[in-house]
């Protein structure tokens, strides 16, 4: 068995892949075939049924538009931090109540 002890003692070549690397493998192998199965109940309208190849295009759609906007690859484009948003709305109800305001909860 010379075989397979070359075999595990072979050493991995490691190879970092980005999601653009991710998404062009994809596309090569699986141009067609269904990708992303987009979540029907939300708020927005969801998109369904997405094949690779749409991926790839809403992708670089996006792209282009944050390109049209000068902003550059690995720049922050927006960040939503709930736990800092639910931190804030806190000490707004407690500031509202220290006041004597009514305090009213948002609906779902």
């Amino acid at each position: 068995m010379k075989i397979l002890s070359d075999v595990r003692e072979a050493t991995p070549v490691i190879v970092p892949f980005s999601a653009a690397d991710f998404l062009d493998r994809a596309l090569a192998v699986y141009r067609e075939r269904i990708g992303i199965v987009d979540e029907p109940d939300q708020p927005a309208p969801p998109l369904g049924e997405l094949t690779y190849r749409r991926v790839r295009e809403l992708a670089r759609a996006q792209a282009a538009a944050l390109d049209h906007f000068g902003i550059g690859m690995g720049e922050d484009v927006g960040r939503c931090n709930l736990l800092d948003q639910a931190k804030a709305d806190h000490r707004r109800r407690q500031a509202r109540r220290q006041r004597g305001a009514r305090i009213e909860r948002p609906v779902a």
